[in-house]
This record gives structure tokens, C-alpha cells and sequence, in this order.
């Protein structure tokens, strides 16, 4: 009996074993990043302006296609890729949307920076002595 349990779990864990080669096109963590970083960006954007219940848009499919071509990646093989680490090498999928997940972060700190700057209101009393200031060097009728 003990002989056919360390059997059993034998057998499971051999089955259990991934088994599935990895695709001869295969993206490294540093190659995805990248596409992945353009691609979400792109998916973003086209969700601000999107509707619910809307269809991939073709200009995404154009905008995919700018991206796969400006990281020299060819559209099968970061699909194959993609694939192959949703399935089997979740890790390391895991390790891309970590790294995606601090780019964006820092992204997002940019964004926050921007917008603390002086805003249109703050800056008009700015404007105004500005303006007051060159109408006084301007010679009468160009004002």
C-alpha cells in the first residue's frame, strides 16, 4: 500500500510537470516590457473615448502595429510569447506586470508633478502685471 501511495503521488506529480517547450520566437522579460508598457498606454488612451460594448477599433489594431514595429517585434511572436508565459511561465509574467506596475507608478508621480505646477488662474496676476508692464513700453496706437 505505501508502495502504490509514493506511486500515485509520483505519477501526479509527473503529470503535473510542465511538459510544454517554449516557442522558438520566445520575448524576454526585457523585450516585452516595453511593448507591453506602449500597448497599455495605447489601451488606455482608447478607453477614455471608447463606449461600453464597443469593438476593438481598427486605428488600435494601426496603433498595435506602429508599436510592434517601432520595438522590432514581430506581432506573432509576442503573441506566442504572451501565451506561452500566461500558461506556463506565469512568474515571469508576473515579474513583467510588477516592473509595467512601477513604470506606471513613476508615470503617474510625473503626472501628479505637472499638475501641482501653477495652474491658468494662479498665473493670472502674473499675466496681468505682465501685460500692464508692456503696455506702458508700447508706443501709443499699437496697444
Amino acid at each position: 500500500m505505501k508502495y502504490f501511495l509514493l506511486s500515485v503521488l509520483l505519477l501526479v506529480g509527473l503529470a503535473c510537470k510542465n511538459t510544454q517547450k517554449a516557442p522558438a520566437n520566445l520575448l524576454d522579460h526585457q523585450e516585452m516590457l516595453p511593448v507591453l508598457t506602449d500597448i497599455h498606454l495605447i489601451e488606455g488612451y482608447q478607453n477614455q473615448f471608447s463606449k461600453i460594448g464597443d469593438t476593438i477599433p481598427a486605428q488600435l489594431l494601426v496603433e498595435y502595429d506602429a508599436v510592434f514595429e517601432k520595438h522590432s517585434i514581430d506581432p506573432n511572436a509576442f503573441a506566442d510569447s504572451y501565451e506561452y508565459y500566461a500558461k506556463y511561465d506565469t512568474s515571469t509574467l508576473i515579474e513583467v506586470y510588477d516592473s509595467l506596475l512601477i513604470i506606471f507608478e513613476d508615470l503617474q508621480a510625473n503626472v501628479n508633478s505637472l499638475q501641482a505646477l501653477p495652474t491658468e488662474k494662479s498665473n493670472e496676476a502674473y499675466r496681468e502685471k505682465y501685460q500692464s508692464s508692456t503696455k506702458k513700453t508700447l508706443k501709443p496706437g499699437l496697444e
